[in-house]
C-alpha cells in the first residue's frame, strides 16, 4: 500500500505485471511509455494473455494515482486459451524508421500448429485501442514444432548489419 502509483487488474489473478518494460516514446510526446503484461489474462479464453501500453503523459503517472487496465492507451490480447501472450515483452526502438518506437510481444505457448510452438510478434508504430495480437501484429514469428516455445524471450537486437538503423 506504500506504492506511489497503482495499476490494477480489477482484482483478478491475471498476474498483471508478470513482465514490465519501459519502451521509449511511441506517441511523440517526449515521454517514455510503460508496457505491462498479464500473461494469464482471460479475455479470449483461460490464460490467453494480454499486454497493456500506458502512455507516459504527465497525468498518468502521478503520486497517489490508481489506474486500471481499461485506461491503457493500447491493449493486445491473445486469441485463444493458454497462449500466455505477454510472457515476454520489450521495446525495440524504431525498427522501421517511422519515428515511433516499436514493440515485441512473446507468447511462449501459442498453438500455431499443435501445442506450445509459441510466437513472437512485432508491433510497428503502436496504435491506440484494443487489438487481437495474432491478427494485428505487423510481423509474426511462429514456432513450427511442438514444445518449441518461441516467444519465451524477446529483446531488441540493435544494429546487426551496421547500416545505422535498428534491426
Amino acid at each position: 500500500d506504500d506504492a506511489d502509483i497503482k495499476i490494477m487488474d480489477g482484482g483478478h489473478t491475471y498476474h498483471l505485471g508478470s513482465a514490465a518494460a519501459l519502451v521509449g516514446d511511441t506517441n511523440h510526446d517526449g515521454l517514455d511509455e510503460l508496457l505491462l503484461a498479464a500473461e494469464d489474462w482471460g479475455a479470449n479464453g483461460h490464460e490467453s494473455g494480454a499486454v497493456f501500453l500506458f502512455y507516459g503523459d504527465s497525468g498518468t503517472f502521478t503520486a497517489g494515482n490508481a489506474l486500471d487496465c481499461t485506461s491503457a492507451a493500447a491493449s493486445y490480447f491473445g486469441s485463444t486459451s493458454s497462449e500466455h501472450v505477454g510472457h515476454s515483452i520489450a521495446g525495440l526502438g524504431d525498427v522501421d524508421g517511422s519515428g515511433f518506437n516499436d514493440l515485441a510481444i512473446g507468447g511462449d505457448q501459442v498453438h500455431a500448429i499443435t501445442q506450445d510452438e509459441g510466437a513472437a510478434y512485432v508491433i510497428l508504430d503502436p496504435r491506440m485501442g484494443a487489438h487481437d495480437l495474432a491478427s494485428s501484429a505487423d510481423i509474426s514469428f511462429l514456432g513450427t514444432q511442438n514444445g518449441e516455445l518461441v516467444g519465451s524471450a524477446v529483446a531488441p537486437a540493435g544494429d546487426i548489419d551496421g547500416d545505422g538503423t535498428i534491426d
